[in-house]
């Protein structure tokens, strides 16, 4: 249906809304296998992706040699492809010998298939090396190496290896903390962070929860998965409910489960469940009118529920499908398999994806020998935002990183699709540790930030795709006026005229007073750095190079002279 769409209209607006995440993972999952270009913000969890799935069975693995499961995951990854006739070789049933063991086995390995062998040697030198450096160093650091080392950045699509780096920051930043024990607290430290939103052309299919989709509308909707129960769960050990009165006060009422072998668990019990059951049938109703008002032109209802006997259909009660039955049951079309056609379709097989076997890891040349690097204390730079308070310091990470990322898509977003970022913007600063009074006026800052550099003609042109050698969050390190630095400019490309150009934004705010006189002294503030960055940027080829500052707040440009 939505190649459909697609082949008459193209330009148009297509979104598929879900109840909830976990029904948008397999629709995804399914559109991107077909080759239609998709756009989800927190939909998909990162503990899904196949890329952080492999890394989580390296972590597993390298802790316990007797995960028996993580390392067959290990030795069918993508730097190893190891073929079923290779792990059925090394690891049986009851197998009394640690999978690590059997690939020093000379006896196992001569039942193996002949073209794994070279890859079971290479990754067992490199896994071998691995195990005598753990907890030698940061974890994040130690299982990074190790992973590069195996060749999983060459392994996975170049859209994929953003997701590792979000892992290995969590980790990083977690261990940074104290407070990593090892693989068992992966799911706490995944629980709450998801693929990052990536499509390569200008007018993706939108995959995003109803919830997510307040305020917005498209050309065309589909709403799949009809029959899905929404909010059902376990049943509860207390329900309760908080009952307003008519003059503004509330009454909680609470009871708790019933005993063991009870029936009902008494009269207050059935009543709670009773309005707690009606509660969320109109919950259901009105998030299921949230996501019809969405589209302009087509609504597009599916669903898949089972037949009951005589052949007739009965929705369950707690799907959005139960609150569309009474009125449009009969437009329902129902579709028969073909003749001859199996009931279900069976899953099909995923394609073993594997490193080629002529991979070799890069030679780097001999590092040169360098004299002593005159680092000092004062060659150390001060964080940046250091002179405000903690939440403008978060709100200025925020919208640092947000820019990186608009830079680095193929076309600039629109103003409804930055508004449609405000949740996933609260979620950051809220991850950062913006209090939640200040979260909102935060989040209101960073969308205007953004708002007013992509209003502005300038900062469209900085964060324009079309330079070459353009450069986010570009990271350098060398002597300038005699000491060590290490630095991180903002933006970095070639413009038009064969100019290379430094810029560094500033996420400073202007409050009374004359608006130029604040910039200049902006720009007195941070000449020393952009100075920095200049001798530093002159390494890069042999353009001339020119610094200026950009602040996103104002929509403002300045040039060092």
């Amino acid at each position: 249906r939505i190649s459909e769409l697609r082949g008459r209209a193209p330009e148009a607006r297509v979104a598929v809304l879900v109840a909830a995440h976990a029904h948008a993972v397999p629709i995804v999952n399914v559109l991107r296998t077909a080759g239609v270009e998709v756009l989800g913000v927190d939909l998909v969890p990162l503990a899904q992706r196949p890329i952080v799935r492999d890394l989580v069975q390296l972590a597993r693995a390298l802790h316990d040699l007797g995960d028996r499961s993580a390392w067959l995951a290990v030795l069918r990854a993508p730097w190893c492809g190891a073929g079923l006739a290779t792990l059925t070789a090394l690891s049986g049933p009851e197998d009394p010998q640690l999978l690590w063991e059997a690939l020093a086995d000379a006896a196992r390995l001569a039942r193996c298939a002949p073209r794994d062998l070279a890859r079971l040697v290479r990754v067992r030198e490199v896994l071998a090396r691995a195990l005598e450096r753990r907890d030698s160093g940061p974890a994040a650091d130690w299982l990074e190496a190790t992973w590069v080392q195996l060749g999983a950045p060459d392994a996975y699509p170049r859209a994929e290896l953003g997701d590792a780096r979000v892992f290995f920051s969590a980790l990083a930043e977690r261990a940074a903390a104290f407070e990593w024990r090892g693989p068992e607290d992966f799911p706490a430290l995944l629980q709450d962070l998801y693929s990052a939103a990536d499509a390569a052309g200008a007018n993706p299919v939108q995959v995003m929860t109803i919830h997510r989709a307040k305020g917005l509308e498209f050309d065309h909707v589909l709403v799949p998965g009809l029959d899905r129960g929404v909010g059902a769960g376990e049943r509860p050990l207390l329900r309760w409910i908080d009952l307003p009165r008519e003059r503004g006060a509330s009454d909680l009422i609470v009871a708790p489960a019933a005993a063991i072998g009870e029936e009902g668990g008494g009269e207050l019990n059935a009543f709670l469940a009773g309005l707690l059951t009606t509660r969320a049938r109109h919950e259901r109703t009105r998030l299921m009118y949230v996501a019809a008002t969405r589209a302009r032109e087509t609504l597009h209802l599916s669903a898949a529920p089972k037949m009951k006997s005589g052949g007739r259909l009965d929705p369950d009660p707690r799907s959005l499908l139960a609150c569309l039955w009474p009125a449009l049951a009969e437009r329902f079309q129902v579709q028969a398999p073909a003749p001859g056609a199996p009931a279900a379709r069976r899953a099909q097989a995923l394609p073993l994806r594997r490193l080629s076997d002529l991979w070799r890891p890069p030679q780097l040349p001999a590092a040169e020998p360098l004299p002593h690097l005159p680092l000092e204390r004062s060659s150390i730079e001060a964080p940046e935002f250091s002179w405000v308070g903690e939440t403008q310091r978060h709100i200025g990470t925020v919208v640092h990183a947000l820019l990186a990322q608009i830079a680095e898509a193929p076309a600039l977003p629109t103003g409804a699709q930055l508004q449609a970022q405000r949740d996933a913007v609260l979620r950051q600063l809220r991850r950062a540790g913006v209090p939640e009074r200040e979260a909102a006026e935060a989040a209101s800052l960073v969308l205007t930030a953004l708002a007013r550099t992509l209003g502005d003609e300038r900062g469209r042109w900085i964060l324009g795709a079309g330079h070459p050698e353009a450069h986010s969050e570009l990271a350098l390190t060398g002597v300038t006026a005699g000491r060590l630095r290490s630095v991180v400019i903002d933006r970095c490309f070639v413009d038009e005229a064969g100019t290379r150009w430094v810029i560094d934004y500033k996420t400073s705010r202007h409050e009374g007073g004359s608006l130029e006189s604040f910039l200049d002294h902006e720009m007195q503030r941070y000449q020393g750095q952009l100075s920095d960055y200049l001798a530093l940027a002159r390494s890069l080829g042999p353009q001339p190079v020119r610094a200026a500052l950009y602040f996103p707040l104002l929509g403002a440009f300045r040039e060092l002279s």
